[in-house]
């Protein structure tokens, strides 16, 4: 226990055995006391023992954050039929390792996740896919200052999956990101489509019909009820223990990840750096994780903190 703790114990301790506890709890004096007490130590520890202070805040944030990530991932096994139920699949839908991926088109990460990693991990592997869900975090009809259009971003990756999957990703990896310049329209959308070898008016039509927004407003809905925050991409891996969260790794590590799934060990073994004191001590290794361009926002971009598109008339 820390001295904070127990100079605070210890003197609660004393007011309630030197005065005794009412049938109906503390008096209203005792709890004038005890309220000082409190302040007066807090006050101790900020100035004293400032160290104690930062500890127990850091405990009390991993302890919050180990919780909602495993209600995430709680919520995610319980959805798993939906989630692999995917149209938009990376790699084989048939394959014995699965990731499942929220992703926003014009997320900077998620683009760099689908060239660097997925698509690349896609081509030499063949026990792998990528379950991919579209969702428009960033939203806006138009764009603007804020960046082009996430909203038809999502629903023309949408309306390209269900033409061909597989160029659905060529076409993804042609978009700009949520912080560019470039004013993505229908017609710019056509562009690209052509360019990916998709029926462009096919596409351009879907962009606007209501099976789309359906979808988009069904994938919404599915991130709330996950609980997934307002960060992607979030990604979870298929163990035997049913879906966990990943950090979107780059390729060497994510490799690595998925073999060690594929041989029954846990997947964070990797995350333990090498050397045999180290791996004693089980100290863990930086995280390579997939980082977008700091200088990629300009000033005045707002952050992605908005509810998924679809979701927030759901409350």
């Amino acid at each position: 226990m820390s001295i904070c703790k127990v100079l605070l114990c210890s003197s609660i301790f004393a007011i309630l055995a030197g005065n005794g506890i009412q049938a109906g709890g503390l008096s209203e004096e005792q709890k004038k006391e005890v309220a000082q007490l409190v302040d007066e130590n807090v006050r101790k520890m900020l100035t004293e023992h400032p160290e104690e202070f930062i500890s127990a805040i850091d405990a009390g944030v991993q302890k919050r954050q180990y919780e909602f990530a495993k209600k995430i991932e709680q919520n995610a096994t319980t959805n798993k039929d939906k989630l692999f139920g995917a149209r938009f699949v990376i790699g084989n839908a048939k394959g014995p390792l699965k990731l499942v991926v929220f992703f926003d088109p014009l997320d900077p990460i998620s683009q760099k996740f689908n060239s660097e990693v997925m698509s690349q991990i896609a081509k030499e592997r063949t026990d792998v896919g990528f379950y991919l869900t579209p969702v428009s975090i960033y939203g806006g009809q138009e764009g603007g200052d804020s960046g082009p259009s996430s909203l038809l971003a999502t629903k023309a990756i949408i309306a390209a999956s269900l033409q061909n999957v597989d160029k659905t990703g060529v076409f993804w990896s042609k978009f700009p990101d949520a912080h560019g310049k470039i004013e993505l329209t229908v017609t710019r959308l056509s562009q690209l489509a052509k360019e990916s070898e998709l029926d462009a008016d096919k596409l351009s039509k879907d962009i606007e019909s209501e099976a789309i927004a359906r979808e988009l407003e069904a994938n919404g809905q599915l991130a709330v009820d996950i609980g997934i925050p307002p960060r992607l991409p979030l990604i979870f891996i298929s163990t035997d223990k049913g879906l966990e969260i990943i950090p979107p790794l780059v390729k060497e590590k994510m490799n690595q990840a998925l073999d060690a799934v594929k041989n029954g060990r846990p997947w964070q073994e990797i995350l333990i750096a090498p050397g045999p004191e180290a791996a004693a001590e089980g100290k863990p290794a930086a995280e390579a994780k997939l980082e977008a361009k700091p200088e990629a926002k300009p000033e005045g971009t707002p952050a992605a903190e908005s509810k998924p598109e679809g979701a927030a008339s759901k409350g």
